[in-house]
Formats: structure tokens, C-alpha cells, sequence
């Protein structure tokens, strides 16, 4: 089995942190090929799974809760002469050009206002608004997915100028984007600087998409891409018979936060929103001081075991707020997995799980995760482990009071809905 980490020589449009490879997704898909029907991916991050899929005229389901992951999910499909027109063109428009937009005003609790003065603010939601021009125009004639997937490369580009410009509030973790508290702490950028931004984002997505091929194959099939959560809604997606996917991993990654420069391109959510979705994401380090409590599970369980030794833990709030977060994340995991199972019908589910640590204490997620898949009635078919020494943990020195060294791996778990259906993947 293929790892499914992105290799350096993969040229994607977008590099997300918790993506995995095209050649992991191909490798899987083809051990399945005679039952891989319809595939879903209810963590679909950046679209590895559906492009694939798409590709292979394999029809496929994206869901993602996290709104500002579509676009970039429809930009690995974009056709890249159309992506290489759009590069042309905003390569060689002037900066007067691209900012002579009538002002477009301050929005009530905009979220840019929150990190960029206004002006700053002012000019990127002109560019915004210069970008969704630009990829109408280039794909004028043609049908929505075509429009959808150009426009979503079009949202790359402003993603990376955004992430640029907010390279003044990135700290040591590598995921995370400081709020200015005080006025005189918001970035400000002349028109001038972001046309500088532009010109590379620009220069970027060019040079990842020269090397893919123009034209879709005739078994192209494009998928479908929407916003779903994946502990409640996935019934409504229908049934399938293989799961491509790697849920959120429990190392108290703000993914919400982590996807500012994407949430601010897309300009959907508000302040109010925004703070929705960072309660609402799996995973989330927002916690609630009266939550429910942890899942139900036996003490004698992984799980249960694991829950115990951090509420036991003699580090400071080991009881309280991370005890609130493992189990919040562990109860969203659980529910995550019982929608996945009861819509995956004569077939198997492949996933991509890491484990992490809390301080001395192991987080086995992949062991956890197979003790969630068994008792739903699935089997182990295969298991396999690849060294995983970049994470998350690493950006925080204060790990080596607890333990030597954060390297682990990251299993390729793959479950089979019934013995009949099971095949060894060595």
C-alpha cells in the first residue's frame, strides 16, 4: 500500500496540511477497482479523493464541514489551459487595472476588517471581486463545472495572497494566525504590495499547472462537492461502496483558524459564523465548560483507558479543558464513524489516521479507530503503517519534558463491511 503522504515531485495547485497523495487515492482505488462504484470522502479537505476519482470516470462524493475547503476541492479539477488563460491574463493586468473597482465599502462584521485596516480590506474585496470576474469571463460558454472549478483556481490565488499577507501574524505553530487586538496591529498593504502578492500567487499556480494535461478523458466524471457534517448528514448522500478519507487527527489543530487565508478569500462567513464553525469543526480546541461529558464507552475499552489516564494526568488542566477536548473530539469521532458505516454497503473503507500524544500518553488513534469500526460489524482487512516524522507537536518544544521524540506513523487502516467482501492489501 501506497504512504499517503504528498510527494515532493506531486505538483498540486494547493498544498494542505492534512492532504494526502493522488498516488495513495489511484493505489487504493485500484486494489477496489471491480466494487468501486460510487466513493465517498466525508473529510474531504482539499479533493485528493474526488480528483482522483473524477479522473478515473469513477463517480464520487466530497463532503467537507469546513465551506472554505470546496473551492479549493473544484480547483484541482479546473482544466489547466483554462488556469493557464486565467495566469496570462491577471499576469498582465496593471495595478491600476485591478483595483479601479468602485469602493466596495466595509461590511458589518467583516471578518477582513479583523486582521487588515481599511483600506487594506477595502482592496482585497475589490481584487475578490476582480478575481470572480476574471474566472467568468474565461469560462464563458462553457457548463458550471467548468465555472465552479475555474473559479476555485482563481480562489487559490487569492488564498496564497492572503497567506501572505498575514505571514506578520503566523507565530511558531505553523497552523495558527494571531488576531490583532489593537488597531494599530492590522496589517496594512498598498495596492502596490498586493499586486506584487498577486504576481506570485499567480506565478505559483502557473508553474503547478503546466504539467498537467489539457484535455478530460472521456470517462471524466465530475463529482460531487458539498458542504456536509459528517457526524449527522451523510444518509442524505445515499449509499456507497468505498470510503477514501482521513479524519481530522486529534492533535488540537484549530483547523478553522488554520484556514483563515481560505475563509477570508471565500468571504462567506461574518465574525458570528466564523465562530460557529470553529465550535462546529471535528476537532475543535473550543470547548464548552458544561459539555455533555465524554462518550459512552467501557473503561476497559482503548478508548475508555485513554480517557482516564488524561483526566488523571498531574499536569494542569489535564481534568478540565483537555479532558473536555479529547472527549468532545472522541464523541464527534464516534458519531463520524456510525453515519460512515451505515452508508457503506458490500464494500470496504479506506483510512488515514496518525497518532499523537498528550503529553506521556499515547493517543492510538488508529487502535481506537479499529476498536470503532469493529464493533460496528466491520473487519480488519488490512493494516499498514508508514513513518510520519513531521508534526504537528514538533512547532512545540516543551513535548521533550514528556518523551524523547514525536516521531510515529501514520496507518493505512482498511475495513471490509463484511467477510464476503474482504481482500488482504499487502
Amino acid at each position: 500500500m501506497q504512504s499517503p503522504k504528498l510527494p515532493a515531485k506531486e505538483e498540486v495547485k494547493y498544498k494542505y496540511y492534512a492532504g494526502f497523495s493522488n498516488t495513495f487515492v489511484q493505489d487504493v482505488l485500484e486494489r477496489f477497482s471491480t466494487s468501486a462504484t460510487r466513493v465517498l470522502d466525508p473529510w474531504n479537505g482539499s479533493g485528493a479523493t474526488t480528483s482522483v476519482c473524477a479522473h478515473l470516470g469513477i463517480q464520487s462524493v466530497g463532503a467537507d464541514i469546513n465551506p472554505a475547503m470546496l473551492p479549493v476541492a473544484w480547483a484541482r479539477l479546473a482544466r489547466s489551459d483554462l488556469v493557464l488563460k486565467l495566469c496570462k491574463h491577471l499576469a498582465a493586468q496593471r495595478s491600476s487595472h485591478l483595483f479601479s473597482a468602485s469602493h466596495l465599502g466595509a461590511q458589518e462584521n467583516d471578518l477582513l476588517s479583523s486582521f487588515f485596516d481599511s483600506k487594506s480590506a477595502a482592496n482585497l474585496r475589490i481584487l475578490r471581486a476582480y478575481l470572480i470576474d476574471a474566472a467568468n469571463v474565461h469560462a464563458a460558454g462553457l457548463d458550471s463545472n467548468e465555472l465552479a472549478a475555474l473559479s476555485g483556481a482563481a480562489f487559490i490565488v487569492l488564498s496564497e495572497v492572503l497567506r501572505e499577507a498575514l505571514r506578520p501574524l503566523r507565530g511558531t505553530n505553523p497552523s495558527w494566525f494571531s488576531r490583532p487586538r489593537h488597531k494599530e496591529q492590522l496589517v496594512q498593504l498598498d495596492r502596490a504590495e498586493l499586486h506584487s502578492l498577486l504576481l506570485r500567487a499567480v506565478a505559483g499556480l502557473e508553474a503547478s499547472s503546466k504539467s498537467a494535461p489539457n484535455a478530460r478523458p472521456d470517462h471524466f466524471q465530475w463529482p460531487d462537492l458539498r458542504v456536509c457534517d459528517s457526524r449527522q448528514n451523510l444518509a442524505n448522500l445515499g449509499k456507497f461502496n468505498l470510503a477514501i478519507t482521513s479524519p481530522p487527527y486529534c492533535t488540537r489543530i484549530d483547523y478553522a483558524v488554520a484556514t483563515i487565508p481560505e475563509q477570508l478569500a471565500l468571504g462567506e462567513l461574518d465574525e458570528i459564523g466564523f465562530l460557529a464553525l470553529r465550535r462546529e469543526i471535528m476537532g475543535s480546541v473550543v470547548t464548552e465548560k458544561h459539555s455533555s461529558g465524554p462518550p459512552e464507552v467501557s473503561p476497559t475499552s482503548l478508548l475508555g483507558r485513554t480517557l482516564t489516564a488524561i483526566q488523571n494526568h498531574p499536569t494542569k488542566a489535564a481534568g478540565t479543558y483537555y479532558s473536555r477536548y479529547f472527549s468532545k473530539y472522541f464523541d464527534d469521532l464516534l458519531r463520524s464513524i456510525s453515519q460512515l458505516t451505515s452508508v457503506i454497503e458490500n464494500g470496504h473503507i479506506a483510512v488515514v489516521v496518525q497518532s499523537s500524544y498528550f503529553k506521556d500518553v499515547k493517543i492510538d488513534l488508529s487502535g481506537i479507530v479499529t476498536e470503532a469500526m469493529l464493533a460496528k460489524g466491520l473487519t480488519l482487512s488490512s493494516s499498514r503503517a508508514h513513518f510520519a516524522k513531521s508534526s504537528i507537536a514538533w512547532s512545540n518544544p516543551k513535548f521533550k519534558l514528556y518523551r524523547s521524540s514525536n516521531v510515529d506513523t501514520e496507518d493505512v487502516l482498511v475495513f471490509a463491511t463484511s467477510p464476503i467482501t474482504q481482500r488482504g492489501l499487502q
